[in-house]
């Protein structure tokens, strides 16, 4: 399994959970369904869908720092709220 594949795969599941938490919109906080969205629609995700199976010459993965930088921060805001929201 290399890098892309990995990341893949954690992709799936990450957007198989938050579908199944956006099943439940209704009864969502508007804030958290902003941060799913976010995830959900990063472009670490969106890159990912279309080259996983591509091959890659850049060993080092550098060409995809910037979107998985932002798909981080993006889970981070999420951690934090969910972090907030639990201690109130």
């Amino acid at each position: 399994m290399n890098w892309l594949q990995y990341w893949d795969h954690h992709r799936t599941r990450s957007k198989n959970y938050i579908a199944k938490i956006m099943a439940q919109f209704t009864f969502l906080d508007a804030q958290l369904v902003a941060l799913l969205t976010a995830i959900d629609d990063s472009s670490h995700f969106n890159m990912l869908q279309m080259i996983v199976h591509t091959p890659i010459r850049n060993k080092d993965m550098s060409a995809f720092a910037s979107s998985f930088h932002s798909y981080c921060i993006a889970c981070r805001h999420l951690d934090a709220f969910l972090n907030e929201t639990a201690a109130s």
